[in-house]
């Protein structure tokens, strides 16, 4: 039996004066916290607020004269630690909830908008605003949970005022940032929609708050003396929004708030226009983003921009051209939620049959008919049952066993946060401490509880396979890359003969590249429909995945490349749309031409120079004067996967400031970082005098140092210039001059090339039983430069008509010196370069350092010691040819 403690007696006897009422309320009392499970704790806590409160006697007394007020207060100290240490911390609390009658019919949204109100007009000063707001929230969340707690609201109404609680906190604090930002100025046009729970108006008491802001345009404003973009100032607002909204103190915090559900998450502008983000989801936008925004809901912002906004998302989420395949994406979905987490069926969110599984359902319907009903356009679960009920797209009783079952999930869920304010959803483990709880959720015994549970996660089941039935796949045989198919998707007889027959150079390498693609695609049921659509498109898909993977995050970035690849587009009109879009097309193109047998491998590096000299001269396109010229493997056509290009700018007299900055930030286009990743890295180290001089140099300054100071190296790199951009006749006129002055200067470089091999290779150090397939003696370097010097010295005005590939310029060499080591020599290079380009795209080239314990599988070496071999007889070919020609 339960005792009291003798300063609680003694204060009791006090307030009260009477034993008879002493004794009658000590029964009552102790009576009340026996049924808890934990009468000990419950009394602790009882003597915890009797001990804040601001008069014990009064408070005794108000408890003994009406008993629903400590049967009121008892049901408190069993459901929540948290609403406990909150009376504790406003010892005001408890009286407002019972003498302002807001536990029973005294609430509504316009009330909480006045309260809150009162609360930060208590302060001019923003800090005491904010501590003000904070005590409001605590006091509204208890309110809210006391009248969920006492049954006078149900989940619908309990989740309506949690998100109308948080619509309030959010409006006053972003009044607060727009007088610290803006003062009594108008803020630039601007939008912050909730998305999740907060979203669909059904919060429970401890969701982070996920929200998105976009702005009107990319226009300049003046704010504190700087011209900024309105994107980078409002990117500052919602920084400074945030810190108030979770930072913590003695007062807790607001919420946990969270702008990752943005386009392109964390790697997107944290505030993009609006026009933007639509661009984003047209264009890359994934399945799980239309699930998601069938969520989004204004908060506050400019009305013109909420409603432009909301009006282009329709056209996104409800887009007939892009099918849902709603039984392979629900179950899908649902496998993949079940398997994050690991079918823990205690979990009531993401159990199958739990919260997540009535809300896929129910999304995946909204976008399957939400084309022709547009009612069906709503993130509230409850509401959504009532549409569907309204359009009788359900059976009635099954409409009324899923609001049944999500209602008692949302119940459970709301019991096991606010007890301890945590953010869970996983009751506890058969035993006593799920028995604490079912005691602290009903007052039916545990084993009720934990049956109910059963026959909801039952019956949701069974309701989503009557209706979305999960496909029974046929036998078939076993094989990885079919058992990563045969799940999304049908796999005919063809298709399997295909994948059994494929030539895989390594089974198990592509076998990761389609897991990979499959868990981050985001609809990898339609993917694989397409892939299997057509049995030449699956064999380029298996090549990808087997000889290319270096290629697959590019084709994961913008998922449309998968669609891109079937219906062979225009690739002028990819490039008006999306320069990445252009880039890893083409990329991805080219590859599958060379790698499939239907291109030389000469063709494949034309090809990726050809779409890299168009996407630099759509870059620098109108720049009046300026000749960009390609030099090094871009300029020779010669370029591999994550090739540079190494590119030297010209303009025809001195360039302008104007030039000069037009110039730079156009530059700026290749090394920014996007969501795709970057361009690739541009090079001008090799303008004359290096990083020294200025990136733009004029035709005279060039001529004049390549006639008195330019180094035999510098003349080896023009052999391999091509001209991207500007006047043809100039180009033709600087190449004439190089090969006047080289003609002029040819007799002061005897020996320089063996003086500069001697030089870079000693500088160059691999570690003993490792080649460099680059840098090392008789690695591909070595060999260009061998080749450059014969053509410089052998080829006469070789330098008027620069920009062959090395195979090329050495064919040319041969039929003039009918030398025959140059044969063995272009045999080395291309024997090496397709090397290269193979481990490049299989992702194992790293440093190029190749060993015994670093050696992938190639079709060109059998093992490290047949590479050491031939780069060895490549270095003595090189050597005796250095001899022969100095």
């Amino acid at each position: 039996m339960l005792t009291l403690s003798e300063p609680l007696v003694r204060h009791l006897h006090d307030s009260l004066g009477d034993d008879t009422r002493t004794v009658l309320f000590t029964q009552q009392l102790t009576t009340g916290l026996e049924s808890h499970p934990n009468p000990q704790k419950s009394l602790n806590q009882f003597e915890r607020i009797l001990n804040a409160s601001l008069s014990r006697v009064i408070l005794i007394r108000q408890l003994s004269e009406q008993p629903q007020l400590l049967d009121l207060l008892l049901m408190i100290i069993l459901k929540s630690d948290f609403y406990v240490d909150n009376l504790v911390k406003d010892p005001h609390l408890f009286s407002w909830l019972i003498n302002t009658g807001i536990v029973g019919t005294g609430f509504s949204q316009s009330r909480l908008e006045k309260d809150a109100d009162r609360a930060v007009q208590g302060s001019d000063k923003a800090d005491m605003s904010i501590r003000l707001l904070k005590q409001f929230q605590r006091k509204y969340l208890v309110a809210i949970g006391v009248r969920d707690l006492t049954g006078t609201d149900g989940v619908r109404e309990t989740t309506s005022f949690l998100s109308a609680l948080a619509d309030v906190i959010l409006i006053r604090v972003a009044s607060l940032v727009n007088r610290e930002f803006f003062g009594t100025e108008e803020p630039p046009h601007f939008a912050v929609f909730a998305l999740g729970k907060h979203g669909g108006a059904e919060l429970n008491y401890s969701s982070d708050i996920d929200l998105m802001a976009i702005c009107a345009s990319l226009d300049t404003v003046s704010w504190r003396g700087s011209d900024l973009p309105v994107t980078d100032l409002m990117a500052r607002w919602v920084q400074r929004f945030v810190d108030i909204l979770t930072r913590q103190d003695d007062q807790g915090q607001f919420y946990r708030v969270d702008f990752r559900l943005r386009p392109d998450g964390e790697f997107g502008p944290l505030v993009p226009t609006g026009q933007g983000a639509l661009n984003y989801y047209f264009s890359r936008g994934r399945l799980w983003e239309r699930q998601m925004l069938l969520k989004i809901r204004p908060v506050f912002g400019h009305g013109e921009l909420i409603t432009s906004f909301l009006d282009g998302l329709r056209g996104f989420i409800f887009n007939p051209l892009r099918p849902v395949f709603g039984i392979e994406h629900l179950h899908q979905s649902l496998h993949a939620v079940h398997e994050n987490q690991k079918f823990n069926e205690r979990n009531i969110k993401t159990t199958p049959g739990g919260i997540r599984s009535i809300e896929f359902l129910c999304q995946t319907i909204q976008l399957e008919i939400g084309q022709r009903e547009p009612d069906m356009w709503c993130g509230n679960t409850l509401e959504v049952l009532d549409r569907f009920a309204r359009h009788q797209f359900l059976q009635p009783a099954d409409l009324e066993s899923l609001r049944e079952a999500y209602c008692f999930y949302r119940q459970l869920e709301h019991h096991l946060q606010f007890y301890q304010n945590q953010q869970t959803h996983e009751i506890p483990k058969p035993g006593p401490e799920f028995a604490d709880f079912a005691r602290r959720f009903s007052t039916e015994p545990p084993e009720t509880t934990w049956e109910q549970i059963q026959t909801h996660r039952n019956r949701v089941t069974s309701i989503i396979n009557y209706y979305f039935p999960e496909p029974k796949k046929p036998s078939r045989p076993d094989h990885p890359v079919l058992n990563l198919l045969s799940p999304l998707t049908d796999t005919t007889r063809r298709v399997q003969e295909t994948i059994l027959q494929f030539p895989y150079q390594d089974l198990s390498r592509t076998t990761n590249s389609i897991d990979r693609i499959f868990k981050q695609f985001p609809n990898p049921a339609s993917l694989a429909a397409l892939w299997v659509s057509d049995p030449t498109y699956l064999r380029d898909m298996l090549t990808l995945a087997d000889r290319a993977p270096v290629l697959i995050p590019k084709l994961l970035s913008i998922p449309e490349l998968w669609e891109l690849l079937v219906s062979k587009p225009d690739q002028s009109g990819l490039l008006a749309r999306n320069r990445y879009l252009f880039q890893f097309y083409t990329e991805t193109r080219e590859a599958l031409l060379y790698l499939s047998g239907r291109q030389r491998f000469a063709d494949y590096g034309e090809g990726l120079a050809q779409m890299m000299q168009t996407l630099i001269a759509s870059v620098f396109d109108g720049l009046t004067g300026l000749s960009i010229i390609a030099v090094g493997k871009v300029g020779s056509g010669e370029p591999s996967p994550g090739s540079d290009a190494d590119l030297i700018a010209l303009s025809e007299g001195t360039a302008s400031v104007d030039l000069v900055q037009d110039f730079t930030e156009r530059n700026r286009q290749f090394s920014v970082y996007t969501p795709f990743g970057t361009h690739f890295q541009v090079d001008y180290r090799l303008r004359p005098e290096g990083k020294s001089s200025p990136m733009i140099q004029d035709d005279q300054t060039l001529e004049s140092y390549f006639l008195h100071r330019a180094d035999y190296w510098e003349f080896q790199t023009w052999l391999r210039a091509r001209l991207i951009t500007g006047d043809e006749d100039r180009f033709r006129s600087i190449l004439q001059h190089l090969s006047d002055a080289f003609e002029q200067r040819k007799s002061t470089f005897s020996g320089r090339h063996a003086a500069l091999r001697q030089n870079r290779l000693a500088q160059h150090k691999t570690e003993p039983g490792s080649v460099n397939l680059k840098k090392d003696r008789g690695g591909i370097l070595d060999i260009e430069i061998t080749i450059q010097h014969l053509a410089l010295m052998v080829l006469r005005d070789i330098l008027k008509t620069p920009g062959y590939s090395l195979p090329l310029l050495t064919d040319l060499l041969m039929k003039k010196m009918d030398y025959k080591p140059l044969a063995d020599l272009k045999g080395y290079y291309q024997q090496f370069r397709l090397f290269e380009t193979e481990q490049k795209l299989a992702d194992t080239y790293r440093s190029g350092i190749f060993s015994n314990r670093i050696m992938p599988s190639s079709v060109h070496f059998k093992n490290f010691d047949d590479l050491r071999h031939c780069i060895h007889h490549s270095s003595q070919l090189i050597d005796s040819i250095t001899r022969e020609h100095p």
